[in-house]
């Protein structure tokens, strides 16, 4: 199954179309799509919806932009627990231990996270951390999106724009 990870697209508040960057999920034909919050628009959601079925959480600018959406998701694919959860109150930001420590808490294999603008895909102990990055604000990083694929492996691709 292949899913498509995204995070902190902040549309319409920091970039004025994301035509582009859609065309180009949808070149890789997702199956689902998970958004890691900061969508800053309900218009965001509805165009991912155009490509798959789209599940996201609430980061910290949707709550400011009137957006409502869990605050965190718990999830199957394939057999792997998929937390899915912005980022925002985790001190420093990004912290990984603070993000495995989520991740085992809730008993998931995977967490998916954004928040930092910065793509990760690290295995610290039995918990895989992925940050696709921002396709539209990255910080120190190209803008990017990922490509996953979870099974008995779990895979990324990192997406550059």
């Amino acid at each position: 199954m292949y899913v498509l990870l995204i995070s902190d697209t902040h549309f319409p508040d920091r970039v004025t179309g994301i035509s582009q960057l859609l065309r180009r999920m949808k070149e890789y034909e997702p199956e689902l799509i998970l958004h890691a919050g900061d969508l800053t628009d309900a218009e965001v959601m509805e165009e991912l919806e155009r490509i798959a079925p789209a599940v996201a959480v609430q980061g910290n600018m949707d709550e400011a932009n009137g957006l409502e959406l869990p605050v965190r998701k718990l999830f199957e694919i394939k057999g792997r627990k998929i937390l899915i959860h912005h980022g925002r109150g985790v001190h420093p930001r990004g912290d990984l231990n603070t993000l495995v420590y989520m991740a085992e808490e809730a008993g998931a294999d995977v967490i998916v996270t954004g928040h930092t603008h910065t793509p990760v895909f690290e295995k610290v102990g039995k918990i895989t951390v992925i940050n696709p990055g921002s396709p539209t604000v990255p910080r120190f990083s190209p803008k990017s999106f990922m490509v996953a694929e979870f099974g008995k492996i779990i895979e990324a691709k990192l997406i550059k724009l």
